[in-house]
């Protein structure tokens, strides 16, 4: 594969160069084509060539990790950790591959993240990657492998058997998980229960030939079973847990029981050639066990630490474990002192001679997946505190009091470690300096420990450092447009993201042209968006906005603005007012002025009828979506006598995500004439966070049945009746007020009850004032229903976008918040529905904006349909907390400000996450707290105005 691309690119560097004919140039370009998933590219504004002679779409991930030597060329490291000085080798494995667990197999380590698996030798050299279609692709699963085979299982129970040479599938089995893989024989549990579990259920074990999967003998096992463990370090025989039993079966297919614990069931195990300790628990805790007489502990559920002799099945020890009571177990290992147990926030250590409990690591927040942990014979490897981030390693044995940090290992970001005898392997990551998470490159540590658990000195042994860009950088600063050049662009698309930052870092020595060069770079080697991965390669456009929004200076801005203009850029909409206000200087400030005055405009065309109302494309409660989603329960119509029709529906409006509106259709043609807020919710759901919904209501059969009842609606002349799920609320305040806050009210929300509510169609069409607004709707948006225009600017609340905020007597302060948040809605274009009417021609919608008491109202851009509501004092923020009636609110910010920018006590320029970093010149910062997520928007003055540079989000739930 390689030396056919490196044929490709040779050839059409020499077609392409200067020197060759016309007809020559255009069997370059029928080679090299340009991309068709981007717009032209204006020819003579960014290039005088034509970039279709040059234009290179680097290769998929799967065809560079199936060919290593196209893999180095294509992905090398820009730059790597300091590698400590030890005796061992050291490799590095990639670039935007997220590697984030190491296992050992028999003859190889396999490395997984969440979209990628590949098998690496022990000597550091990569060496397979399984199908990208296989199942070897799933998150989680189990492998084996021989010298020239591996088998994976993964969380489904589907488990495949390869061929490492070729990549190929040689035999595949459902409901099958593999014990042993060897070369002339493989054994095998089948017959799995439960389908996606963590842990399959399995009937019968079986013996299979390796090759072929031919069945060589099955064995039924009689009940399901859960854990599969190898008796020590001989191939026969091999333990089997189940459900109360531990058989025993050997390499000709004898069964034999070892241990029986009746009704009880198996949680967890570990063995060794000696013992086999297990956790044990009740089924079903407070019933009548077959059991209880010898067991009477199990007839709580308390789990059980029980200690056994492997070959007599002798119990030597127990103890009680009331702590992990209805706590699964991820995994459980021992070595010759210690027992471990790790669960979803933590782990346990236990002495192997009694069961005694030695230390318990409790972090809620610090989750298994963030955390890694490695037994070995010296004692417990693993990631220290959360608040070390996963950087080091520590050492922890509590029966030597041991506890301290591997200096040699203390600056690495680690990921995962796996032991093998005094061998440690430590999978752990770097990224370029001003460049995120996207970009991290991959690395792995092979070193040797001594006796105490300590890694030996010496020199490490290195495979494929990091190349040396310094020619292919001089060559591009050489000229005076490198675009011209289709052979040197050829050469750093096939170099790949780092060698195009190698170049990215000199942008601020370009000239015009070099940078326009620059641009078209980044847009070749872009790869195109594919909707079906989560994960994306982080695009070398990604990597040049990074570097100029930290980077940028006054002298690119007219480049900037000459951008900001041009089609071929399509990526300039979004992120261009950033970059401009990145680069600063006073041209940039009257073009970034010039762009907030349309997003700031406060005068909103407002829908009139008939509007096109779609009931079923509500959004309740946004990313929790509630069970009882159908729309007949969220939506009913009635048709009266005189051919009216009224539609009473549930959508995203004035106060919660649950407002309850009243659309009017005076023919039944199916155009709505009038919407009418009801200031009613129907709130049948109180929406926990994290954890999602609960349901409260009374009738319901179960967590998975649907409402009872849906919404009603009837119609008696001038009343309308709508029958809704009313809360039963307690109120709560939370006083602040000592500590320099305010009082704080929230409500819970314990219960729910089916109401019937009788609205009268003249009150709910009374507009006092006469501004366009119902005083219904006014009373739930905080707006004056007797003045007309409540906040003087001139424009009347029906109209005003605004209704709260005078643009006129914004001062500095609010006029940045209001450039943020519309940089928010640009900025970030996914995030639209956090700010806009979500019910196409709905006329009706709020979003609230809770601001410090020390910043008055503030003026963003209207939406059609939308309101702004700025919450300005407790009271309003009160008033406001009792329109939700204990639901969360979707529709609501609250902003924190920051003159001396840091983040959880970090400087900024120190802060990653899923955006790029913190522009060094920040002069303040935002935080949009939201429902679900939060968003830090950071500013930089330019001549005494504050300008919004980028957005990065700070948490996601």
């Amino acid at each position: 594969m390689r030396r056919l691309l490196t044929g490709i690119l040779l050839a059409t560097a020499i077609l392409c160069s200067p020197a060759n004919s016309s007809a020559q140039d255009e069997t370059a370009a029928e080679a090299v084509p340009p991309l068709a998933q981007y717009p032209p590219v204006v020819t003579g504004l960014l290039a005088q060539g034509n970039p279709a002679d040059w234009l290179f779409q680097p290769p998929s991930m799967e065809d560079t990790l199936a060919d290593q030597e196209f893999f180095d060329a294509q992905y090398q490291v820009r730059e790597a950790a300091a590698l400590p000085a030890l005796e061992g080798w050291y490799a590095w494995l990639g670039v935007e591959i997220f590697p984030s667990q190491l296992q050992l197999a028999d003859q190889f380590m396999l490395l997984s993240g969440y979209d990628s698996k590949f098998a690496i030798s022990r000597d550091g050299l990569e060496a397979w990657t399984p199908p990208a279609d296989s199942a070897a692709l799933w998150p989680q699963g189990q492998w084996h492998s021989t010298d020239n085979l591996a088998a994976f299982s993964n969380a489904m129970a589907e488990m495949v058997v390869y061929d490492m040479a070729t990549a190929e599938q040689l035999w595949s089995l459902p409901a099958a998980r593999m014990v042993r893989l060897g070369t002339q024989q493989a054994l095998v549990l089948r017959g799995d229960t439960l389908g996606q579990q963590d842990h399959g259920q399995f009937r019968a074990v079986e013996l299979r030939d390796t090759m072929t999967g031919d069945l060589l003998w099955q064995r039924d096992l009689g009940l399901s079973y859960s854990a599969v463990l190898p008796a020590g370090d001989a191939r026969w025989p091999v333990a089997i847990l189940g459900e109360g039993k531990l058989y025993l079966v050997d390499e000709i297919g004898e069964l034999s029981t070892l241990l029986d614990i009746g009704g009880a069931v198996f949680r967890a195990a570990a063995c060794d050639a000696d013992r086999l300790v297990v956790q044990v628990q009740s089924e079903f805790p407070g019933m009548d066990l077959a059991n209880v007489d010898e067991d009477p502990a199990l007839l709580d559920g308390t789990p059980l630490l029980r200690m056994y002799d492997i070959h007599s099945g002798e119990l030597l020890w127990e103890q009680p474990q009331q702590a992990m009571f209805q706590v699964p177990v991820l995994n459980m290992t021992m070595n010759d002192e210690l027992i471990l147990i790790s669960h979803d926030s933590g782990f346990r250590l236990y002495d192997r001679s009694d069961g005694s409990l030695l230390f318990e690591q409790q972090d809620g927040e610090h989750y298994r997946y963030a955390q890694f942990l490695a037994l070995g014979s010296a004692g417990l490897y693993w990631s220290g505190s959360a608040e070390d981030g996963m950087t080091g390693i520590e050492l922890l044995n509590p029966l030597r009091d041991v506890q301290r940090r591997l200096p040699a290992l203390e600056s690495l970001h680690v990921n995962d470690i796996a032991l093998d005898g005094n061998e440690m392997l430590v999978l752990f990551d770097s990224w370029p300096l001003n460049h995120s998470y996207w970009s991290v490159n991959s690395h792995l540590l092979s070193i040797r420990l001594d006796a105490q658990g300590e890694p030996l000195p010496g020199e490490l042994a290195a495979y494929r450092l990091p190349p040396d860009y310094a020619e292919l950088v001089a060559r591009y600063m050489a000229l005076e447009d490198p675009s011209r050049d289709t052979a040197l662009m050829l050469e750093c698309s096939a170099a790949g993201i780092n060698a195009f930052r190698a170049v990215q870092n000199h942008a601020a020595e370009m000239s015009s042209t070099q940078l326009d060069s620059l641009a078209l770079l980044a847009l070749a080697m872009t790869p195109p968006p594919d909707p079906q991965s989560y994960f994306q390669m982080y695009s070398c456009i990604d990597s040049l906005i990074a570097w100029l929004i930290n980077n940028g200076n006054e002298s690119m801005t007219a480049d900037m603005l000459r951008w900001q203009e041009t089609e071929g850029l399509f990526w300039m909409p979004f992120a261009g007012a950033g970059i401009i206000a990145a680069c600063g200087g006073h041209e940039a400030r009257l073009w970034l002025d010039e762009y907030y005055a349309g997003l700031l405009a406060e005068r909103g065309e407002q829908p009139g009828p008939p509007y096109a109302i779609q009931p079923e494309g509500a959004v309740f409660g946004d990313i929790f979506q509630p069970d009882g989603q159908a729309p007949e329960y969220w939506q009913a119509s009635v048709v009266t006598e005189d051919s009216t029709r009224y539609l009473a529906y549930v959508a995203d409006g004035l106060s919660s995500e649950r407002d309850i509106f009243l659309a009017i259709d005076n023919d039944a043609d199916g155009a709505y004439e009038e919407v009418l807020s009801t200031g009613l919710s129907h709130t049948y759901f109180y929406m926990r966070h994290p954890g999602g919904p609960l349901r409260v209501d009374p009738d319901a059969r179960d967590d998975n049945s649907l409402p009872s009842r849906g919404i009603e609606l009837s119609v008696d002349g001038d009343l309308v009746s709508i029958g809704h799920y009313v809360p039963e609320l307690e109120r709560h305040e939370n006083d602040y007020r000592e500590q320099g806050g305010e009082v704080q009210v929230y409500y819970e929300m314990n219960s729910a009850a089916f109401a019937q509510s009788s609205l009268d169609l003249a009150t709910l069409r009374q507009d006092s004032d006469a501004d366009g607004l119902p005083d219904v709707a006014e009373r739930q948006m905080l707006t004056d229903p007797l003045l007309a225009d409540s906040d003087g600017d001139g424009i009347a609340d029906g109209a005003d976008r605004n209704p709260l905020a005078d643009s006129a007597d914004l001062g500095p302060e609010e006029r940045m918040l209001s450039r943020g948040i519309a940089f928010f809605t640009q900025y970030s274009p996914g995030f639209d529905y956090w700010w806009r009417s979500r019910v196409p021609g709905q006329p009706l919608c709020a979003r609230y904006i809770e601001l410090p008491q020390e910043i008055g109202p503030v003026a963003i851009g209207g939406q059609p349909g939308t309101w702004n509501i700025c919450l300005t004092s407790p009271q309003m923020k009160a008033a406001c907390n009792e329109h939700l009636q204990g639901y969360n609110s979707f529709n609501r910010i609250s902003i924190e400000t920051d003159d001396a920018p840091g983040i959880y006590g970090n400087e900024l320029s120190a802060y990653t996450t899923f955006g790029p970093q913190f522009p060094s010149g920040t002069a303040r910062l935002m935080h949009l707290s939201m429902a679900l997520q939060g968003q830090f928007i950071t500013f930089v003055e330019i001549e005494g105005e504050y300008y919004p540079v980028t957005v990065v989000q700070s948490w996601i739930s």
